[in-house]
């Protein structure tokens, strides 16, 4: 698990005894705060890492971008 969260970001657990119904249902629950949820709503929860020192919070996709493009600098 720590190769797959260190060099995919996530995994995947299979043979865990849910049915293909309750994996939908989990997925969809999931899917809420990307889909049905406003830009709005969102940054009430924005993260502020300078007033927290946390990473925590709504991330807007351009911040993720940034990140991205400073970590791939330092590879």
């Amino acid at each position: 698990m720590r190769e797959a969260m260190s060099t995919q970001g996530f995994f995947y657990v299979v043979n865990h005894g849910l049915t293909q119904a309750q994996n939908d249902r989990m997925f969809d629950i999931a899917d809420v705060p990307f889909t049905q949820v406003g830009g709005d709503e969102k940054r009430l929860y924005a993260c502020d890492f300078r007033k927290t020192g946390l990473y925590a919070g709504y991330k807007p996709r351009q911040q993720w971008v940034r990140a991205m493009l400073i970590m791939l600098r330092h590879c």
